[in-house]
Parts: structure tokens; sequence; C-alpha cells
């Protein structure tokens, strides 16, 4: 599988006060300085990690997006390069309508 994750900022002094954050503090008491878009692309004939793992992995995130790739196992970049392209040109493209 692959994972995609977009990171934007809710204020300007945000990356370096969530690194320093992250240093000294828990990720719960800085979880609101951070916004991610979280994409998965999938290989719904993955044996190594299965789909059923995207499904949770996506679950745990509110607003993620799982991109299933029928007919493709564990690495889709390599097994079908064009159908790979194609889930990623839309996971990007998604990510960039949510960021706006």
């Amino acid at each position: 599988f692959i994972q995609i994750i977009q990171i934007t900022t809710t204020h300007s002094s945000c990356c370096r006060h969530a690194v320093a954050s992250a240093r000294a503090k828990s990720l719960s008491e800085t979880r609101g300085a951070l916004v991610a878009q979280v994409g998965h692309l999938w290989g719904v004939e993955d044996t190594a990690t299965p789909l059923a793992q995207g499904e949770k992995l996506v679950a745990l995130v509110p607003g993620a997006r799982l991109w299933k790739l029928d007919g493709l196992g564990h690495i889709p970049q390599i097994e079908d390069p064009a159908a790979f392209m194609a889930a990623l040109k839309d996971a990007l493209a998604w990510m960039e309508t949510q960021s706006n």
C-alpha cells in the first residue's frame, strides 16, 4: 500500500510550534495546530498487507480516503504503473481540493 499525507497549518508559526511541541508534549496537546489529508492507495489483491488493514487505517483518521486498486497487489506502482498513476493523480487532486 501507499500512504499519502498532506499537512497544512492552521497558523503561520504552526510548523515551528508543532516540532517544538512534539519534543516536549503529547500529540493530544498539539493536534489542533495541524490539519492533515490522508489518502491510501491499496492493491485489492495485496496479501502482505490485506485490504482489511487499509480499511481499518482509514477508519482511524477522520476524513481519510482509500483508493482500491482492483487486480493489484502489494506493489501496485510496479504491477500496473498506469493504473497506479491514475489513482495517485486522483488522490493528489482530492488532497488539493481539501486544502482550499
